[in-house]
């Protein structure tokens, strides 16, 4: 009869751990399941923040292709005006240069003498 109780207990015992490992296996398969599901939600939020990250770059990075545009243009037109004042500058430095040869002073002084030989004194 004891033995009979004591594989009852055996019995029992045996039941018990099955139900526990049932129960393990079950919680395991859960934490699992859980798991796999926050990495396929945490894996979409990785891609819609690299979409959202690439998206402000290129945004970003066209902007700053356009205000270097803007600003290689204004110092184009600025080195073309630059360009423009000193060829003016050269023009007007050569007609100077022209007028000075004729030298006006010269020919006043040289008319002013001229008039006083003509010019007679008593």
């Amino acid at each position: 009869e004891r033995l009979s109780e004591w594989i009852s207990e055996l019995q029992e015992r045996s039941e018990n751990v099955e139900v526990l490992v049932s129960e393990l296996e079950l919680g395991y398969n859960t934490v699992e399941d859980r798991c796999r599901d926050s990495e396929e939600v945490m894996e979409a939020q990785n891609e819609e923040m690299m979409a959202l990250v690439m998206e402000q770059y290129n945004t970003m990075s066209l902007s700053m292709e356009e205000e270097k545009k803007a600003k290689l243009e204004q110092l184009y037109d600025q080195i073309v005006s630059f360009q423009e004042s000193i060829d003016q500058a050269k023009v007007t430095l050569d007609t100077t240069a022209r007028e000075a040869e004729i030298d006006p002073d010269t020919q006043v002084t040289h008319t002013h003498t001229h008039s006083h030989k003509n010019t007679v004194y008593c």
